[in-house]
């Protein structure tokens, strides 16, 4: 029989069994990508997100998970529920500028990386529904150690959370007001390059967000080479498709999409400004959100390093983290948002602020499913496994109800008068 992690720690090895114990933590995570159905790589990497927050607070505490008593479990409770100032990822300069709001020139700031000083795995506070999301996977991570006999108590057993979040149809963004964001971003100054590459690539993101339905885990894990043209054997027309890729969606169910206008016209336009060709090529393994950062390429023997001459090779670093698009979406409705208020559209400005990328998925659905479309061509274009997940949106049985009043003529239900649905 396996001695606790306690008992271990008692007989004075510590620092081994502390680095067994994360060790343990990275076989679990390897696990649940591997494990297939609604543990899926990307659930994998939200959750190595989860684990990096309660590492980087043991280490701020001073107390390994094998220590952790109800009490510690308590602790990290109340640190989410208002994580201090302090704690919160610094920003450093970039050595960059860009044209501010007021016309004048301002730095171009970043959140530090791990390895430099001001880093935290904490960017903002954590919302609600977050924390929520944090604890259980903490309170997961903690059960399996306990059953493995990693730890010999697990402290985070009492600790309450609410059940996982469903679909709410009502998080989707009017469309108006998404027409709006795409007009502002189209009046940004782009004073240099990187100004121009950056707003046309958020634009694309914003577009691929709305036009195709993604969840923001499967659009930063797609590449340039999963957009590809498909020829319909019955009309001999060529329509171009993108690759959800079962890595990358959510319980493993990868679908091929075909892309509208809209969003294709807006890839071209974007892939330009980076100095691609407007079509995607076989064989790229650019992600299709693209850094202007870039990354070492080898021409030859010789290894480019110097950032000028890998821009003129295209060697552009892709987005690969949901987090990245995440607060490209939020930054940039915050940056509209204040634009509305100065317009006294205060009410706009504080849903826009409330938005994330999901909620233009919600949006894409919705306008479907408004228009008629079948729910389950919808349910299959959202990489939903049952159409039920997809009458969130379209209050399916209380429709179902109205027209079974309906069936013998006439009936009792309050109504208004007709409307017209564009």
């Amino acid at each position: 029989m396996r001695d606790s992690a306690n008992e271990m720690v008692a007989k004075g090895d510590t620092e081994l069994v502390v680095l067994k114990a994360w060790q343990a933590v990275d076989v679990w995570l390897e696990g649940v990508r591997h494990n297939g159905g609604d543990h899926s790589h990307a659930t994998a990497n939200t959750y190595s997100y989860h684990v990096a927050k309660l590492r980087w607070y043991c280490e701020r505490i001073g107390v390994p998970p094998v220590q952790w008593t109800q009490a510690h479990a308590n602790g990290f409770v109340a640190f989410l529920r208002d994580v201090p100032a302090d704690c919160l990822c610094q920003k450093v300069d970039t050595g960059r500028t860009r044209l501010g709001r007021d016309g004048e020139e301002e730095p171009v700031l970043r959140y530090a990386r791990a390895d430099e000083a001001g880093y935290t795995p904490f960017r903002t506070r954590p919302s609600s529904g977050s924390r929520d999301d944090i604890l259980r996977c903490v309170r997961a991570l903690f059960t399996e150690l306990h059953a493995d006999g990693v730890i010999g108590r697990n402290p985070m057993a009492k600790v309450k959370t609410k059940k996982s979040r469903r679909i709410n149809a009502e998080r989707s963004l009017d469309l108006d007001l998404y027409a709006y964001v795409l007009e502002y971003l189209d009046t940004l100054p782009v004073p240099d390059d990187n100004a121009a590459r950056l707003r046309a690539r958020d634009r694309f993101a914003f577009v691929a967000l709305r036009e195709l339905g993604l969840r923001a885990s499967e659009l930063v894990g797609v590449r340039m080479r999963d957009v590809f043209p498909l020829t319909d054997p019955k009309t001999a027309r060529t329509y171009w498709i993108l690759k959800v890729s079962e890595e990358h969606a959510k319980g493993s169910v990868g679908r091929d999409i075909p892309m509208t206008r809209a969003v294709f016209e807006e890839l071209m336009a974007y892939r330009s400004a980076f100095g691609l060709s407007p079509m995607p090529e076989a064989g790229e393994e650019y992600g299709l959100l693209l850094s202007v950062q870039t990354k070492p390429v080898a021409i030859g023997a010789r290894l480019v390093t110097e950032a000028k001459s890998r821009r003129y090779f295209r060697a552009w670093a892709s987005l690969t983290s949901r987090k990245s698009l995440y607060l490209i979406v939020k930054n940039r409705l915050d940056e509209v948002a204040v634009a509305l208020e100065q317009e006294g559209r205060g009410a706009e400005a504080a849903q826009l602020r409330d938005v994330s990328p999901h909620w233009l998925r919600h949006t894409f659905a919705k306008a479907l499913l408004v228009r008629g479309r079948d729910i389950r061509v919808v349910a299959e274009s959202l990489g939903h496994a049952s159409v039920t997940t997809t009458m969130a949106y379209t209050r399916q049985s209380a429709l179902d109800q109205i027209r079974e009043y309906g069936k013998d003529g006439d009936h009792d239900l309050a109504t208004l008068a007709p409307s017209h649905i564009s």
